[in-house]
């Protein structure tokens, strides 16, 4: 999907926010991942910044993780990930 088509789109409570994966997610790959936070109009980074909202981090998660704790970033496991980005049916996300 184009960024103008996103961008347009983009409304839910994670529209706008800068995300930063890192290490390996066991259920999907991380292109999957990437196309999912896209879908919800989130902006994807490679480096972890004061700006990030979240870093995603599972297994090898790299230089990237203690970045995200020396700037204050909250770090989500995958299962919170999930949860934010697969709502239950009916939720308001």
């Amino acid at each position: 999907m184009r960024w103008s088509k996103v961008k347009e789109a983009a409304t839910g409570p994670l529209a706008w926010k800068t995300w930063v994966l890192t290490g390996t997610l066991d259920s999907m790959t991380r292109d999957e991942a990437e196309a999912r936070l896209r879908t919800l109009g989130t902006k994807l980074t490679d480096s972890v910044s004061a700006h990030t909202k979240y870093l995603v981090a599972e297994k090898a998660p790299g230089f990237k993780l203690d970045r995200a704790r020396r700037v204050g970033v909250p770090v989500l496991a995958e299962a919170d990930f999930l949860k934010l980005v697969n709502p239950l049916p009916g939720s308001n996300q």
